[in-house]
């Protein structure tokens, strides 16, 4: 078998051809994707770095949502007590209308009713005045005969005694 030799500037100029190749490879690689990748590099942690306020952001507006929503919900709620409050005064006033105007009404009819029956009292007593006076009439024109003044000044006295 042969023996190769290979000798010391064989294995220099290997060595630095292999230093050259990766020098060219890397400054092709730099220049061709070197910007590419960088650029995507820097744009993915930008990206990373807005995510991250974003998130922020969003939880900051879920809390001023939950505040507003609850901020609201207290508004209505209160609201709501409000109009009961005020329903409840718009029927107790409309149940006092409505009380008072049965109370005038009533006590019209009771004063139509005193009226009536008092209007009916007087023309009973009239009658019954009448009445007597015609019974009377005939009872003294039996009794009496034809003698006038005896008839009125008997009915005259009889009339003060029934109203006594």
């Amino acid at each position: 078998m042969e023996e190769h030799v290979v000798s010391t500037t064989t294995v220099v100029i290997n060595v630095l051809v292999q230093i050259l190749n990766l020098a060219i490879f890397f400054f092709a690689f730099k220049y061709f994707l070197g910007d590419t990748i960088t650029s995507a590099l820097e744009e993915r942690e930008h990206l990373m770095k807005k995510l991250k306020g974003a998130e922020h952001e969003y939880n900051k507006i879920i809390e001023d949502a939950k505040i507003k929503g609850d901020s609201m919900i207290s508004e209505v709620v209160e609201k709501q007590k409000i109009i009961v409050k005020e329903h409840e005064l718009v029927v107790d006033k409309h149940k006092k209308e409505i009380l008072d105007d049965a109370h005038r009404k009533a006590e019209e009819i009771v004063k139509n009713a005193e009226s009536q029956a008092h209007q009916i009292k007087k023309e009973l007593e009239d009658n019954r005045e009448d009445s007597v006076r015609q019974a009377s009439k005939i009872v003294v024109k039996k009794m009496i005969g034809s003698d006038e003044n005896l008839k009125n000044e008997y009915l005259t006295s009889l009339v003060r005694e029934i109203k006594r």
